[in-house]
C-alpha cells in the first residue's frame, strides 16, 4: 500500500498561547490537516493528468484519505490497494510512483507459456504495434493476438480464434493488378532461436503485402524493462503539505476561536 501520513507538532506553539485558543487548537489542527491532504489529492492529481495521456477515472479517483481527528491528529493520503474486479491501481502505480524494474504482465507470461516469448525478457511495442492514448498496446488487440496463437492457459481467457476466423484474417485474394495478396494480416513470432526467422531481432511481427513480404515487429522482447518515476507521489503531498498548510492551519484556528462559546 502506497500511503504517506501528515502531522504537525504544535505543542511549543501551544505553550506560549491562553488557555481559549489553547482548548481550540486540537480542533484546528485536526481540521488543517484534513484541508491539506484534500489539496494535495488535487495535487497528485493535477500531476497525473499532465504525465499520463488522458489518465481513465479509476486512475485519477484512486487516491484515498484517511481523516484526521482530535484524538489523533494525523492524515493518510494512499493509493487505492483494492482490484475491484481489476488491477488494484497501487499495484499498477507502483512502478510509476517508484520506478525500478516492472514485474511480468499476464500476456506476457501467457506467451512464455506458449513458447512464443522467451523467459526473463519483457515486451515493448514495436514499429506496427497499435497504441492507445497512453502509449501502450490495446488490451483488445493483446486478447485478438493471444488467441491467434491459441495463447490462452490461464483462465480467465476464453477468446479462442475459431479455425473459421483464421481462415478469414489469412483469406487470399487478389489485386487489381492480378497479383495474389493476403487480404489480412498474418502474425508469426520469431524467438532468436535456430530456425525460421533466426535472423529478426525476437518478437511478434505482422506480414502484409504480396505474398507477405512486408515483415515489420508488432511486439519486441528485450532483456530487461524498467520504468523511470513519473509520479512523485511523496515529493508531490510533501511540497503541498510545506505550501498550503502553515495558511489552512491559522484559518482554521481563527475560525475555532470566534466561534468557540
Amino acid at each position: 500500500m502506497i500511503s504517506i501520513g501528515i502531522k504537525s507538532n504544535g505543542a511549543a506553539i501551544q505553550r506560549k498561547l491562553d488557555d481559549l485558543v489553547r482548548k481550540q487548537i486540537p480542533f484546528a489542527k485536526a481540521m488543517a490537516l484534513n484541508d491539506v491532504a484534500k489539496q494535495a489529492k488535487a495535487d497528485v492529481q493535477q500531476e497525473m493528468r499532465k504525465v499520463f495521456a488522458a489518465p481513465v477515472p479509476r486512475t485519477l479517483n484512486s487516491i484515498r484519505i484517511r481523516y484526521a481527528t482530535k484524538a489523533s491528529p494525523k492524515a493518510f493520503i494512499s493509493i487505492d490497494a483494492e482490484p475491484n474486479k481489476g488491477i488494484a491501481p497501487a499495484k499498477y502505480l507502483a512502478a510509476e510512483i517508484l520506478g525500478g524494474p516492472r514485474s511480468h504482465k499476464r500476456f506476457e507470461k501467457a506467451f512464455q507459456a506458449k513458447g512464443l516469448m522467451p523467459a526473463g525478457t519483457f515486451a515493448v511495442p514495436g514499429a506496427a504495434a497499435p497504441l492507445d492514448a497512453n502509449g501502450n498496446i490495446p488490451g483488445n488487440f493483446l486478447v485478438q493476438l493471444l488467441s491467434y496463437f491459441q495463447a490462452f492457459a490461464e483462465q480467465g481467457y476464453r477468446a479462442n480464434m475459431t479455425q473459421k476466423r483464421k481462415a478469414r484474417i489469412h483469406r487470399i485474394g487478389k489485386s487489381e493488378r492480378g497479383y495474389k495478396t493476403i487480404g489480412g494480416k498474418m502474425y508469426f513470432a520469431a524467438n532468436g532461436q535456430p530456425g525460421r526467422a533466426q535472423h529478426l531481432k525476437p518478437g511478434i511481427y505482422q506480414k502484409t503485402g504480396t505474398h507477405g513480404v512486408n515483415v515489420v515487429p508488432v511486439i519486441l522482447f528485450v532483456s530487461s524493462a524498467r520504468y523511470g518515476v513519473r509520479l512523485p507521489f511523496e515529493k508531490i503531498v510533501a511540497n503541498s503539505v510545506r505550501k498550503h498548510y502553515p495558511a489552512m492551519f491559522r484559518a482554521r484556528l481563527d475560525r475555532a476561536i470566534a466561534t468557540a462559546k
